[in-house]
């Protein structure tokens, strides 16, 4: 079977920084952060959490999904369009109000106790929402979700199954995840610092990427290519990556597939957690010495199964916007890396690797370049 390329045609994105590919990409170059206060109070009142939360009336995991998706389509048809949605979450924010409602005596539908923290409740809200026809595909692979989905439509593709595949990564704050964090011992005090030696964990963050994936020479003009992409799941741990990277370095390796021209910039997973940081950094250093790499967490929070779509989206605008986003709350880089800081660095090479790093062991790997 002949292998069809496959090139991006459309972006959408909701975040702490904006709600499109263009405002959190000036943004992002500008140094600007996210970050505030949390919704919620910390477990302990000498804790101090911070989360990137998005400003406006997309609040649920299916509304920001749905925002970023219509921004990719940009009014064209959803017609014979395959959704493949990645989530860790899905609505719990939803399911925790309507029980909290129940317990208070309040009136409540009975579903919604359930159906929003089903994973592939924001897949079926998006197909609704576009009215896309062929089946809804959910990826629920914790903090991978994201990549995993740009790589499942992309294969759909690239197979010549569907006519085009729109890719979405979404998550929204909940007090499980908020709690469920700190209680892992993950959170940072403040503002993270990621890929920095004086990081202490990391900031939860919301939001949603969009990423709509069609056969190369179409008549739509091409935004990206997506010129490989590599998983990887570990077993190793429930929530550690291996610690001698051999995970990290096989997804790289994988989506290099070999080709040895210039990639100008890597946007590494970089969470600001001392151990999954140190993994990352010392992957990357092996395999793409001397190679610039910044990170987005540290203005938008993490975002769950959003990360991997929303690195994917920045990675992308960088192509066609030619500038590196520093890495916010980087002062003192790990030894090794090219960490871009204090200011947006010109693209070297028109080529970037955006990275997902999650729980389970998983990691992926996308190469993109400019089209």
């Amino acid at each position: 079977m002949a292998v069809i390329p496959v090139v991006v045609t459309g972006l959408g994105v909701v975040s702490a920084l904006g709600s499109s590919p263009e405002e959190l990409y000036r943004r992002l170059l500008d140094g600007e952060r996210g970050l505030g206060p949390g919704p919620w109070p910390p477990a302990r009142p000498d804790q101090d959490w911070w989360a990137g939360q998005v400003k406006g009336p997309a609040r649920t995991a299916s509304e920001m999904a749905i925002a970023a998706s219509q921004q990719a389509l940009g009014g064209r048809s959803a017609d014979g369009m395959w959704v493949v949605c990645g989530t860790s979450a899905a609505d719990m924010a939803e399911g925790e109000a309507a029980w909290c409602a129940w317990h208070r005596g309040e009136p409540f539908a009975a579903p919604s106790l359930l159906w929003p923290q089903l994973p592939d409740r924001p897949a079926e809200r998006v197909r609704e929402a576009l009215g896309a026809k062929p089946p809804a595909l959910a990826v629920s692979t914790a903090c991978t979700a994201g990549a995993v989905a740009v790589q499942v439509a992309a294969d759909l593709v690239r197979c010549g199954r569907a006519a085009a595949a729109l890719a979405v990564g979404v998550d929204a704050l909940s007090q499980l995840l908020w709690y469920g964090f700190g209680a892992l011992s993950l959170q940072a005090q403040g503002p993270c610092r990621p890929m920095d030696l004086h990081r202490g964990g990391l900031n939860l963050g919301e939001g949603a990427a969009a990423i709509l994936l069609e056969p190369a020479g179409g008549p739509r003009r091409a935004l990206a290519t997506l010129s490989g992409a590599s998983g990887v799941s570990e077993s190793f741990s429930l929530v550690a990556p291996r610690p001698d990277g051999r995970g990290a370095r096989a997804a790289i390796a994988g989506a290099l597939g070999g080709r040895r021209d210039p990639i100008g910039w890597v946007h590494a997973h970089a969470t600001g957690t001392p151990q999954n940081d140190q993994v990352e950094a010392e992957a990357i250093s092996a395999s793409l010495p001397g190679v610039p790499v910044s990170g987005t967490k540290g203005a938008l929070g993490h975002t769950l199964g959003a990360a991997g779509a929303l690195g994917a989206a920045v990675a992308i605008c960088s192509l066609g916007g030619g500038w590196i986003p520093p890495s916010a709350g980087t002062e003192s880089p790990v030894a090794g890396l090219d960490v871009v800081r204090g200011g947006p660095r010109r693209l070297s090479a028109p080529r970037a690797l955006s990275l997902a790093f999650g729980f389970g062991g998983g990691g992926v790997a996308l190469s993109w370049e400019a089209p």
